[in-house]
C-alpha cells in the first residue's frame, strides 16, 4: 500500500470517529443516559441528579479520539431548543472534518517514520563499537 492510500484510510476513520461521536453526543443530550436520578427535589424545586463516572470517561474518550472537538468549547450552549439545533451541529461537522484532516496527516507521516526508524535501526547494527 502506498503512503497516500494509508492516509486516505486514516482520514476516513478519523471522519467516521468524529461523526460517530457527534451522533453519540446528540443521543446523550436527548435521552440523558448518564444521569442518575434522585427522587427528591433540590431547594429551588428542580429535580436533581448527578452524572455517573461513565460520563467523565465518555468525555475523556471524546477528546482522546477526536482532538478537534476542542472547538466545541467555543459553541457551548448556543442553543438548547430542538428548532435551533443547527448551531450545535455545525461545530461538530467542522470538528469531524478537522479530525479527518488530523488523522490524514498522521497516516501520511506514519510510513515516513517507519522507514526512517528502519533505516536508523539498520545503521545502528552496522556500526562496530569495538573497533
Amino acid at each position: 500500500m502506498g503512503k497516500h492510500k494509508i492516509s486516505v484510510i486514516f482520514a476516513t476513520v478519523g471522519f467516521s470517529i468524529g461523526t460517530a461521536l457527534c451522533a453519540a453526543w446528540f443521543y446523550v443530550d436527548t435521552h440523558d443516559v448518564f444521569t442518575k436520578r434522585v427522587y427528591w427535589s433540590s431547594p429551588n424545586g428542580q429535580a436533581s441528579g448527578f452524572y455517573t463516572p461513565a460520563y467523565d470517561n465518555f468525555q475523556t474518550l471524546t477528546f482522546a479520539l477526536c482532538p478537534a472537538s476542542v472547538i466545541l468549547i467555543a459553541s457551548m450552549n448556543f442553543s438548547d431548543s430542538r428548532s435551533t439545533r443547527i448551531f450545535n451541529v455545525v461545530p461538530w461537522v467542522i470538528a469531524s472534518f478537522l479530525n479527518g484532516l488530523l488523522y490524514f496527516v498522521i497516516g501520511f507521516r506514519l510510513p515516513i517514520v517507519g522507514i526512517a526508524g528502519t533505516q536508523i535501526a539498520s545503521n545502528a547494527y552496522q556500526i562496530d563499537v569495538w573497533s
